[in-house]
């Protein structure tokens, strides 16, 4: 079996970082996926971030972790 794993090269982690988001998203683009778990309320501060950013959101919920296959 083949296998790749690829990471981002930078991770932001600390108290206040989900309202950082959007302004960081800027220099993507103006649309984002937003993945979240059943409670999509939970990412309501990135949300919000992006939002505020003039970032238009694309969600979509999943209902669990994805298996290997």
């Amino acid at each position: 079996m083949r296998f790749e794993f690829a990471t981002s090269d930078r991770i932001i982690f600390g108290p206040g970082t989900a309202r950082e988001v959007g302004n960081l998203a800027k220099a993507f683009g103006t649309r984002a996926l937003m993945i979240t778990g059943k409670q999509r309320e939970r990412a309501g501060l990135i949300f919000e971030s992006l939002e505020a950013a003039g970032i238009g959101t694309v969600p979509f919920e999943v209902s669990h972790e994805p298996t290997t296959h």
